[in-house]
């Protein structure tokens, strides 16, 4: 795995690992509750995979998103600025 080149990168391999952990759950829980012989141990894994990915994050991300390319851009500024200083004394 290659490093990160900006914080959007590293948030985007972050998103990407979560993504596939979330997938293999989905697939884990489904595969205990249809091993399971007790009904009690069938109808909890059934529920819980049905709420995983259920939700809407894109609003989320999106702010997320935002807001990494906000602290990029003020990252920028004072790496310039400090540079300007050091040239100036």
């Amino acid at each position: 795995m290659s490093a990160s080149k900006n914080l959007e990168d590293c948030y985007a391999k972050e998103l990407a690992g979560h993504w596939s952990a979330n997938d293999q759950m989905l697939k884990i829980i489904g595969r205990l509750a249809d091993k399971s012989s007790d009904p009690k141990l069938t109808k909890r894994p059934k529920k819980a995979a049905k709420g995983i990915g259920k939700q809407d994050y894109a609003a989320k991300l999106d702010s997320v998103t935002a807001e990494i390319h906000r602290v990029d851009e003020n990252m920028i500024d004072l790496a310039e600025r400090s540079v300007n200083l050091q040239a100036m004394g």
